[in-house]
Parts: structure tokens; C-alpha cells; sequence
């Protein structure tokens, strides 16, 4: 987690918001593995509204994929508690 926390960070400074977008998505998806679904939704909406902004489809179509895994996954943690 830690390198990607210090992706996002170096991307910020550098103000490249692609770089920032796939930080994001990353530490979403680390979150989800650690079962944090909360954060690992958050991220994925960060990095969804970037991607948004700069007008990148592709990579929106995998953020939705990403959101809608870590949606399933906590509604089958919550069931599951």
C-alpha cells in the first residue's frame, strides 16, 4: 500500500492526473482486499471522477467494473457478519 500512497503523492505534486486516477484505483483495490470497503469505495469514486474530468472512457469503463466488485463484496460482507 505504502508505494502506491507515495504514487499518489509524487503524482499530485507532478499534477498528472492519470497518474493520480490509477494511484487511486490502486489503493481501492487494496482497500477492498483488506475487507475496507468504505475506503475502497471512496477511492474507486476518486479516481472514477478524474477519469471523468480528463475524459478517459476506457479507463471509466474499468473503475465502474471496479466500483460494482467492491459494491458485491461488501453487501456479501454484510451479509456474511
Amino acid at each position: 500500500m505504502n508505494y502506491y500512497q507515495q504514487a499518489l503523492e509524487i503524482a499530485k505534486t507532478a499534477k498528472n492526473n492519470k497518474l493520480e486516477a490509477e494511484a487511486l484505483g490502486s489503493l481501492g483495490l487494496v482497500y477492498e482486499d483488506l475487507q475496507q470497503y468504505p475506503q475502497a469505495i471512496q477511492h474507486q469514486q476518486q479516481s472514477l471522477a478524474i477519469f471523468q474530468k480528463i475524459g478517459d472512457p476506457a479507463a471509466q469503463g474499468m473503475v465502474f467494473n471496479n466500483l460494482g466488485h467492491a459494491f458485491l463484496s461488501s453487501a456479501r460482507f454484510n451479509t456474511n457478519s
